[in-house]
C-alpha cells in the first residue's frame, strides 16, 4: 500500500507528466483563465468566480486540504497543462475524479487517460474501495473514455447536475472497485508484454533477412 498521511500534498508521476497538489503560489494567469473559461468548465458545472489570481490562489488553500479533497497540477516538466480533481468521501472510503486540460495543445494526445490510470493506481494503492467518474450525458469524448479504460457504467442520474444557467444535465455513473482495476492493469501488463515480444521477434526477422543478403 503506497505511503500516505492525510494532509500530505500527494505527487505522483506518470511516464510523462507529474501530478502534484497545487499550493495557493501556484495559481497563475493561466489557470485563473481555464478554470474562469465557459467552454472549458462547462462540464464541470461552470467557470469558477475567481476573479484574480490572488483570489484564486485564496480558493485553492480554502477548498483543498489534501485530506479528503485535492486540486492537483498535471505538469509537463514546468509547464502547467491542466488540473485534475479528487472529491473523497473518506468514511466510505470512496472518491469522485474531475478533470480538465486546459492548455489546447495538449489535447488528443492521451493526457487524460494516462493521469487518470496513475491517479487510480494511487487511490486504490492507499486503500480506497470504490473510485467514480460522472460526466454529463452529452460529453461523449469523456464516456468514450470511461468505456476504453474499462470502467463500469452503473446507470444514469438523471437531472443530477446544474449549470451556472440553471438547466439541468444527467449524468453517467461509472465505477471502479479495486479488484476490477487490479485484473484491467493484469491485462494491460500482458498486452504490453505481447507487443514487446512481437516487436523484438520483428527485430530478429529483419537481422535474420538483412544477414541473408
Amino acid at each position: 500500500m503506497a505511503q500516505w498521511k492525510a494532509g500530505d500534498p500527494l505527487e505522483i508521476k506518470t511516464e510523462r507528466f507529474t501530478l502534484r497538489s497545487l499550493r495557493p503560489e501556484d495559481a497563475n494567469e493561466d489557470l485563473l483563465s481555464w478554470l474562469t473559461d465557459d467552454d472549458l468548465m462547462y462540464y464541470l458545472g461552470g467557470p469558477w468566480g475567481s476573479k484574480s489570481v490572488e483570489a484564486l490562489g485564496k480558493s485553492i488553500a480554502k477548498l483543498y486540504d489534501n485530506k479528503s479533497d485535492f486540486m492537483l497540477g498535471v505538469y509537463d516538466g514546468d509547464r502547467l497543462v491542466g488540473c485534475y480533481w479528487i472529491e473523497g468521501y473518506l468514511r466510505l472510503r470512496s472518491a469522485v475524479t474531475h478533470h480538465v486540460l486546459g492548455d489546447r495543445s495538449y489535447w488528443g494526445k492521451g493526457v487524460p487517460m494516462e493521469c487518470r490510470t496513475a491517479l487510480l493506481d494511487w487511490l486504490f494503492g492507499v486503500g480506497f474501495e470504490r473510485v467514480e467518474g460522472r460526466p454529463y450525458a452529452t460529453c461523449i469524448r469523456a464516456i468514450r473514455g470511461y468505456m476504453k479504460q474499462g470502467w463500469r457504467l452503473e446507470g444514469i442520474a438523471r437531472r443530477a447536475s446544474r449549470d451556472r444557467s440553471g438547466k439541468r444535465h444527467d449524468n453517467m455513473l461509472f465505477a471502479l472497485l479495486p479488484e476490477e482495476w487490479a485484473a484491467i492493469r493484469r491485462e494491460q501488463k500482458k498486452a504490453a508484454q505481447a507487443k514487446a515480444a512481437a516487436g523484438k521477434s520483428e527485430e530478429a526477422k529483419k537481422r535474420a533477412a538483412s544477414g541473408s543478403k
